[in-house]
């Protein structure tokens, strides 16, 4: 019978419908049985009874209720149910009030409130303008960093602040990123400030091998321009940024090598990053298809001749089982050979591999990405453990001076074990261990050991 009252989240297990209502003044869960035409009421809680996790069975009804400890879940006899009257359905917990009444109601509402005076003036948008709120150690190879965010009360400026420690070249970089969205592009801005770069020239012809040491300060101003491309069952998005930066080099005192003078490096740093991934499960580890590619070039502009470019890239497949993924990944990195500035190597080669940075490098590889189990434990009310799962990888990357015509082979391959948890039941949080076993240590200048094992710090399962 058609009725005021709210029948929401209906629930059905053959011929049993359980469904929220009010009733009394509270909220309420019944039962209708498709066989006997009945409906009845089950018990209702202090707190009331809710349905997003309502379920119905031959015995019982589970349902959501709240507790001094919040949202929890419990179950209710079906022998508990009381009989409604089919007559009772059809009433009121309250009585209708007319539309005439309420407008009636409303005039006089509004007269009786009493004004508070001033005027109206403009919210500044400077109003907490740093206002962190959140903080992520990251991890991708070769780069570490440790990063707090902030965004302003209106949330047209986002700031962050950053350690970042680089592999490759073993330096340490602390700096601001700042955002604001206010216009359309973005207006972006960054400054920084790194420590103790450290770049191996190899011998040349009359030039012995030399060590150059040196610490940088840069600041740089931008645009971005972010696309929302998402449609029918995809997600797409489309990034373009520019940003020029003036860059102070000043190198440090060797014992072995002259100190090069100081300079300033002007130069232009754009790109773009393409994604598109379909819609995605709660039990997928990555989506059933999606894949993600980066473009990023630097080039110094004025006296001095630098250049280099990145390209990278990953395609996200179904695996055998519809909750593992096979996943391909490539980059390729690109420099001039003129030594007049290098710019950072964010180049990530084959996994336990770091500290090489050559004027042509590639690499590809293979992941597959499967579920172990699913403890669904939870320890000292801290950390809930949902998923234990694994990915078994293959790298290959070769590295190659130009005057050389064959590349060096750097392979590796391994596994790695990943814990999905969420802390303080509001958190997601990813973290694992990686063993890898270099396939060309010995390729390497300093030969490191063959076996390697890393612990990996909380990652993103999807790069933006």
């Amino acid at each position: 019978t058609w009725t005021f009252r709210p029948n929401a989240f209906p629930r059905v297990s053959g011929d049993l419908v359980a469904f929220n209502t009010v009733w009394e003044g509270s909220d309420a869960v019944m039962v209708w049985d498709a066989n006997t035409n009945t409906t009845s009421l089950l018990p209702t809680g202090a707190t009331g009874m809710y349905g997003p996790d309502l379920s119905v069975q031959e015995d019982r009804v589970v349902y959501s209720r709240f507790t001094t400890t919040g949202m929890q879940v419990f179950a209710a006899r079906r022998s508990d149910a009381v009989p409604v009257h089919p007559a009772r359905l059809s009433e009121q917990d309250v009585p209708r009030v007319m539309y005439d009444d309420w407008i009636e109601l409303s005039k006089n509402a509004l007269d009786s409130i009493p004004s508070l005076g001033g005027s109206p003036k403009k919210y500044s948008g400077g109003t907490r303008l740093f206002n962190f709120h959140s903080w992520r150690p990251w991890y991708q190879q070769p780069e570490w960093s440790f990063s707090l965010y902030g965004e302003n009360v209106l949330n047209t400026f986002s700031s962050e602040i950053f350690y970042q420690y680089n592999q490759n070249e073993g330096y340490h970089r602390v700096g601001f990123n700042g955002t604001y969205a206010g216009w359309y592009p973005w207006v972006t801005g960054n400054l920084s400030y790194t420590m103790d770069r450290t770049v191996t020239l190899p011998a040349q012809p009359g030039v012995g091998a030399r060590t150059l040491r040196w610490d940088e300060w840069n600041t740089g101003l931008g645009l971005r321009l972010p696309l929302n491309l998402t449609g029918g069952r995809h997600y797409r998005s489309l990034t373009l940024h520019t940003s020029f930066n003036d860059l102070r080099v000043r190198y440090r005192q060797s014992s072995s090598t002259p100190k090069p003078e100081d300079r300033t490096v002007n130069y232009l740093e754009s790109g773009l990053t393409w994604s598109m991934q379909s819609q995605q499960a709660r039990q997928h580890i990555f989506p059933r298809f999606a894949h993600v590619v980066r473009l990023q070039n630097r080039v110094a502009v004025g006296s001095t001749a630098a250049n280099q470019t990145l390209v990278s890239g990953a395609l996200y497949l179904p695996g055998l089982l519809n909750t593992q993924n096979l996943v391909f990944t490539g980059s390729f990195q690109a420099r001039d050979t003129l030594r007049q500035y290098f710019f950072p190597n964010q180049f990530a080669l084959a996994r336990g591999y770091t500290g090489l940075d050559y004027p042509r490098m590639l690499r590809v590889s293979a992941n597959y990405h499967f579920t172990i189990a699913y403890p669904d434990a939870g320890f000292a009310q801290l950390v809930y453990l949902l998923r234990l799962r694994a990915n078994v990888f293959f790298d290959a990357s070769w590295v190659r001076s130009l005057r050389m015509q064959q590349p060096t082979p750097l392979r590796s391959a391994g596994m790695e074990l990943f814990f999905d948890t969420k802390w303080w039941n509001q958190v997601p949080v990813t973290f694992g261990v990686r063993y890898a076993r270099l396939l060309d240590a010995d390729a390497m200048p300093k030969p490191p050991s063959p076996n390697f094992w890393e612990f990996i710090i909380p990652i993103d399962l999807i790069p933006d």
